[in-house]
């Protein structure tokens, strides 16, 4: 019974685990946004050498401001 139910949920389980892969990687970019934002780089250099967006990196920065 129980490689029936696992069976069953199987679909499930990995959507469950590639969204929280996601929100991983997630987490991750915007880490290195902010540790690159605090070194000094603008988010012009940040997005051109990362391959994140303007509006990605514009957006972390304005996350950064309002928690100080």
């Amino acid at each position: 019974m129980c490689d029936a139910l696992m069976e069953l949920m199987k679909e499930e389980l990995e959507e469950r685990e590639n969204i929280g892969l996601q929100h991983g990687i997630e987490q991750g970019i915007g880490l290195i946004i902010c540790n690159a934002l605090r070194n000094g780089h603008t988010p012009e250099q940040i997005s051109a050498f990362s391959g994140i967006s303007l509006e990605e990196v514009l957006a972390v920065q304005m996350s950064m401001n309002q928690e100080e």
